[in-house]
Order: structure tokens, then C-alpha cells, then sequence
């Protein structure tokens, strides 16, 4: 479970993102239950909106926006958490990347 100012990201959600209040209030309620190996990348990118290095076994946020042609940083926060909870996905994406591309 991840921690931070839920008031905070809903606001970021709804005023920079222009997410509509339920939506805004189910991206948090959902980041909230990202694996813990999230939370560094989630701190960095609410205090500057800054995509961070930190890897999660092996695969960056960056990664997960060009690979997977995701443009909505909250989707790519929930395909990055499947990386953090299944290292062998991890592992398999990291072997060949363009396997993915049906993704896109």
C-alpha cells in the first residue's frame, strides 16, 4: 500500500490533468494499492511532476510511456505495478521489448 496526501493528488488529478472528480478519486483510491516498490516513483512525480529513473525490477515509468505507447501518467503508474509484482514479466519484457508491441 502506498502512502501520500490523497487530497494532494486529487487535486493534481483534477486541476492539472483535467481529470473529472470520479475519476480523480479512483486513481487515487487505486494508486493507493500499488505495490510498495512504487512509492519513489509516485513521490517524485507528485512533488515535481518529474519522471523518475528509479527502476522496479528493472523497468522504468519512462520505459512504460514509449514502449507502451501510454500517454495517461495513471496508466502507466497501473502497467509499471505489474512489473513490480511479477519480476518474471519484468525479466520476459526486458529480453525483448518489441514482443509487447500488440500492446500498443
Amino acid at each position: 500500500m502506498l502512502h501520500f496526501d490523497e487530497e494532494k493528488l486529487k487535486r493534481i488529478f483534477m486541476d492539472e490533468l483535467k481529470y473529472l472528480e470520479q475519476r480523480a478519486e479512483h486513481a487515487v483510491k487505486t494508486l493507493k494499492t500499488l505495490d510498495e516498490k512504487m512509492q519513489p516513483i509516485l513521490d517524485q512525480w507528485i512533488k515535481d511532476r518529474t519522471l523518475s529513473d528509479h527502476a522496479v525490477n528493472g523497468v522504468t515509468i519512462g520505459m512504460v510511456l514509449k514502449d507502451f505507447n501510454v500517454i495517461d501518467i495513471f496508466v502507466a503508474f497501473i502497467y509499471l505495478n505489474d512489473f513490480a509484482c511479477d519480476r518474471e514479466y519484468a525479466e520476459d519484457y526486458l529480453k525483448n521489448p518489441a514482443q509487447y508491441t500488440w500492446l500498443r
